[in-house]
């Protein structure tokens, strides 16, 4: 779809016009006035209005597409992209591959977010849930191999999360999950092998009947014993 929008032209020094570029486009979104999936003026026009250097425009779209806020297609022109349709948040992944963030300080991030993650669980125990739920469980509990169990655990925590329901909340946990994996690996491993892989696989399976069965009391011992109890030692 393409609208007529009023772009004026931006001022101001060469090597700072681009993010002015930027500031307008993002301007226009914010006020509503360029909505998901419009089409902007395409490149010949944008120069005109904005009255810029085609270099100018080109670094600002860059910009914009990998921050993921549109798409610039030989076809379709340049899009406004429908940010309902990410799964996570690009540019921070990228950012978090530069930031040395010490382990502490990830644990108790994913804690927070899968704590929160927890109580919209509770809420959303629709019968497809319920049967992943069931089916994970199992499979945890049967598993014979220390890796393969901590796949399983990955699932869980995952689908918990998905279970909330909030789509900014899931998120924010894509985005960090490969970060949170990476940095908690061994910790995980190291948890399973020295408090006993019983005890690590009973929490699980009691957060998971925590949650089929609606106690949030419950539920949240059982997460807090993972990241308070089975990880902390090994992250502090």
């Amino acid at each position: 779809m393409r609208r007529r929008i009023e772009i004026t032209p931006v001022k101001g020094e060469n090597e700072k016009l681009y993010k002015k570029v930027i500031n307008t486009i993002m301007t226009l979104i914010d006020k509503g006035e360029l909505e998901y999936g419009d089409k902007l003026y395409n490149e010949e026009q944008l120069i005109k209005k904005l009255n810029v250097s085609r270099s100018t425009l080109r670094e600002a779209l860059r910009v914009l597409e990998f921050m993921d806020v549109l798409t610039v297609a030989p076809k379709r022109g340049i899009v406004i992209n429908d940010p309902r349709n990410r799964m996570d948040y690009p540019p921070l992944s990228f950012i978090l591959q530069f930031e040395k963030i010490p382990m502490k300080e990830v644990m108790e991030l994913r804690s927070s977010l899968e704590m929160q993650a927890l109580v919209g669980a509770m809420r959303n125990t629709d019968a497809d849930y319920v049967k992943e739920l069931k089916e994970l469980k199992e499979e945890f509990l049967g598993v014979d191999t220390l890796q393969e169990r901590v796949v399983i655990d990955k699932r869980i925590h995952f689908t918990i999360v998905e279970m909330s329901g909030n789509i900014t909340l899931f998120k924010l946990y894509n985005t960090f999950r490969t970060f949170f994996y990476e940095q908690l690996e061994d910790a995980v491993y190291q948890a399973y092998r020295e408090d006993g892989d019983d005890r690590i696989k009973m929490s699980h399976a009691n957060l998971i009947d925590a949650i089929l069965e609606q106690d949030l009391h419950h539920g949240m011992e059982a997460l807090n014993y993972h990241f308070e109890g089975a990880l902390k030692r090994y992250v502090w």
